[in-house]
């Protein structure tokens, strides 16, 4: 369940699987309240996905 008290950024990025892929993704932050994770999924068939999300205290 998402917290007011933060606010989330999402980055999506969907490819043709076997294409040559850089992910790059950062965040100006307080270190001590806000975060982020990167997944990388490619159980797909023909593409590759990497979803990063930052969550950052209000």
């Amino acid at each position: 369940e998402a917290s007011d008290n933060f606010k989330y950024i999402v980055s999506v990025t969907i490819q043709e699987k076997g294409a040559g892929l850089h992910h790059s993704a950062t965040c100006h932050w307080d270190p001590t309240a806000d975060g982020s994770v990167t997944v990388r999924w490619d159980q797909a068939l023909n593409m590759d996905v990497v979803i990063t999300v930052f969550a950052l205290a209000l």
